[in-house]
């Protein structure tokens, strides 16, 4: 074999070596060596909390916790809140993008409490809140 072969010959080789070590290690998409998730994973692993909440009734909801008002008693549009602690804390209406400031929650609308400080709730009313994220504490 003449010396431009043998070349040819291990220039091959060691690309079909390295073609056979990357298709080794790819992941099957999806799977659990998938170092990327969906978000219809992170979704699906996020769970929602659903609790029933009665007028008067206390609800402390700590930094970074998720909240939406499922449904009122009377089937309001809104929630109205007796009592919360709106000036200290940031709780944001990511529906809106806007940062909440009045004391009514609206039906469907998503809200977030920012960092910082926790959300203290008086309910005015009653009604179902889906919380996800850190636990909340009634």
């Amino acid at each position: 074999m003449t010396y431009l072969m043998r070349i040819f010959v291990i220039a091959i080789l060691t690309a079909a070596a390295v073609a056979g070590l990357a298709l080794a290690k790819t992941q099957v998409p999806g799977s659990e060596g998938d170092p990327i998730v969906t978000k219809s994973y992170v979704d699906m692993q996020a769970v929602w909390d659903t609790r029933t909440v009665s007028q008067n009734s206390f609800y402390k909801l700590a930094s970074g916790c998720e909240m939406v008002v499922a449904e009122t008693e009377g089937g309001l549009d809104e929630l109205s809140l007796k009592d919360a602690n709106l000036g200290e804390c940031a709780l944001l209406d990511l529906t809106t993008g806007e940062r909440l400031d009045r004391m009514v929650l609206a039906v469907g609308h998503h809200y977030l409490v920012g960092p910082g400080k926790e959300a203290r709730l008086t309910f005015n009313g009653g009604g179902t809140v889906m919380t996800r994220g850190l636990a909340p504490e009634e």
